[in-house]
């Protein structure tokens, strides 16, 4: 049986936006939401304030899970920097323009974050706790491959945006035995 309340991560919170969907959503969630921004979390906490959920969501700046995090997670949530290099320049100005360059810039084929996350979400998870990540067009196989790669979870979901495209990968850490 699941612990209450449900405590759920955030990592690269960016403004917000998951940590308080997730907060409104999910009421017995405490939300942790970690940015490497302090800007952005400045941001994130002022919409935690304005859509009344700012009791349950502590907001931690820090580079991924290097910060001093209390877990461990039923659920780790990400939507990280997947845009590839030589994609960079080649966004929309309202995006390429108006968005930090950190919080776009994945790599070499924009999969440098998923990377770094997936081995250590495996450590902050409870078992059978889920990893969800969202994904940038075309990224889910490889996203798959990595879970795959890297072990430790059972077989990645994928789930479609609104639009049809591959959106979110996800899955569950393995239980021990």
């Amino acid at each position: 049986p699941l612990s209450s309340p449900l405590q759920i991560l955030d990592i690269g919170t960016g403004s917000g936006n998951i940590a308080v969907v997730a907060a409104r959503e999910l009421p017995n969630a405490q939300v942790t939401a970690v940015d490497i921004s302090p800007p952005a979390l400045e941001v994130a906490q002022t919409n935690a304030w304005v859509h009344g959920v700012a009791d349950r969501i502590k907001f931690v700046q820090g580079d991924l899970f290097t910060c001093d995090l209390k877990g461990p997670f039923h659920a780790i949530l990400s939507n990280p920097p997947y845009i590839e290099d030589g994609e960079m320049e080649s966004l929309m100005p309202d995006v390429k323009n108006f968005e930090p360059k950190r919080a776009l810039d994945g790599g070499e084929q924009g999969l440098e974050l998923y990377k770094r996350i997936l081995p250590e979400a495996l450590t902050h998870l409870i078992e059978g706790g889920a990893l969800f990540l969202e994904v940038g067009d075309q990224q889910a196989p490889a996203v798959r491959s990595l879970f795959a790669e890297y072990g430790g979870y059972q077989t990645p979901q994928v789930t479609l945006d609104y639009t049809g495209v591959e959106r979110v990968v996800s899955a569950r850490k393995r239980k021990n035995g």
